[in-house]
């Protein structure tokens, strides 16, 4: 047994569990054409963002980095900010790629599922 009560890196792949089923989900919905319910839409949409807040707290608790005592609430208003300005100062220039692969993540299903609805019914108009 280690004396190591937390690994050194908080992994991300819940996030990337999160985004590919709240993606396959939204897809799905595109390609039959049908409008998702309001619980479905609304849990799809925000369950990457509540991830990657989560792993961001998580991820917190490994560098010295102090958190404010609201920091789920605030980091869920202005995730857009909160991603660009934590990668910065956890990791200095290094971060882009890390605030990146964040935006992506949480971004990312909407995105396919506009791909999608637009690849099986073609553009609008």
């Amino acid at each position: 047994m280690t004396n190591q009560p937390f690994a050194t890196v908080a992994t991300r792949r819940p996030i990337y569990v999160t985004a590919t089923i709240s993606a396959a989900i939204i897809a799905l919905y595109a390609w039959l054409g049908i409008e998702p319910a309001p619980f479905v839409e609304l849990t799809a949409s925000f369950a990457p963002v509540v991830s990657a807040i989560l792993w961001l707290g998580r991820d917190a608790r490994r560098s010295v980095l102090p958190l404010a005592y609201d920091w789920g609430l605030l980091s869920l208003v202005f995730w857009p900010a909160v991603f660009p300005w934590y990668a910065w100062r956890t990791r200095g220039r290094r971060g882009w790629r890390l605030a990146l692969e964040l935006y992506l993540l949480v971004l990312g299903p909407g995105l396919l599922a506009t791909v999608v609805a637009t690849i099986r019914w073609g553009l609008p108009g």
